[in-house]
């Protein structure tokens, strides 16, 4: 993943001022010190929850088996995974916050067709090359276009 390939996700808690977490894959929020945001509260799990990057969309998954996650006034049950967006509300035990801009600058993949005298780029998705037939069940995923 090159340096262009970031999120950068920032969000302000109730009543503070807006914060910034820039990360390629994964931003993890809980109590313990090696997350990415740090929650310093009593009902949130010392990995509570994690944001992470999937085809350029930001999701978030709850981490906790007893604590609370909300986002869109929906709680998320444990290992459950939801889709984010800018001005989503985002409550991780008592602490919420508003994610307030979200830019993703994820480079996208393409998939090339194994065949060595075909080679073409390829629809994502497909299952087969249109173009001579080849499964695309082992075609390789590229970076960029």
């Amino acid at each position: 993943m090159s340096d262009s390939s970031r999120i950068v996700l920032q969000w302000s808690p109730a009543h503070g001022r807006t914060r910034t977490c820039r990360f390629k894959s994964e931003c993890t929020i809980g109590r313990a010190p090696e997350n990415r945001i740090i929650v310093p509260d009593a009902e949130v799990s010392r990995e509570h929850a994690a944001f992470t990057v999937k085809d350029g969309r930001l999701l978030l998954q709850n981490l906790s088996r007893s604590g609370t996650v909300r986002v869109r006034n929906e709680t998320l049950a444990p290992t459950q995974v939801t889709r984010v967006h800018a001005g989503d509300v985002v409550t991780v035990g008592s602490v919420s916050m508003t994610i307030t801009d979200l830019q993703a600058t994820v480079t996208p993949s393409v998939i090339r067709c194994v065949n060595p005298t075909c080679n073409r780029t390829l629809t994502a998705g497909v299952t087969d090359c249109p173009w001579c037939g080849t499964s695309t069940a082992f075609a390789d995923t590229h970076a960029g276009t």
